[in-house]
C-alpha cells in the first residue's frame, strides 16, 4: 500500500564550509514540521538536493 501525502523536492545552493549532511537533515525536519502545520497535510518525503556550493560573500 503506498502512503498518501507531500512529497517535497528542492534544489539548493549551500555556502562553502557548511556541514552539508547536518544541514539538510535539520532543513527536512524543519520544512516538514512547518509545512504540515502550516497545511494539516501529512508530508511523506522532503528530498533535498544539494546543486551548488557557494564562496562566502565576506570571504
Amino acid at each position: 500500500r503506498q502512503e498518501r501525502g507531500l512529497v517535497l523536492r528542492l534544489d539548493v545552493t549551500v555556502r562553502y564550509g557548511v556541514n552539508i549532511p547536518e544541514a539538510v537533515h535539520s532543513a527536512q525536519d524543519r520544512i516538514k514540521t512547518q509545512v504540515e502545520y502550516m497545511t494539516w497535510m501529512t508530508v511523506t518525503d522532503v528530498d533535498i538536493f544539494v546543486r551548488g556550493i557557494v564562496a562566502d560573500a565576506k570571504s
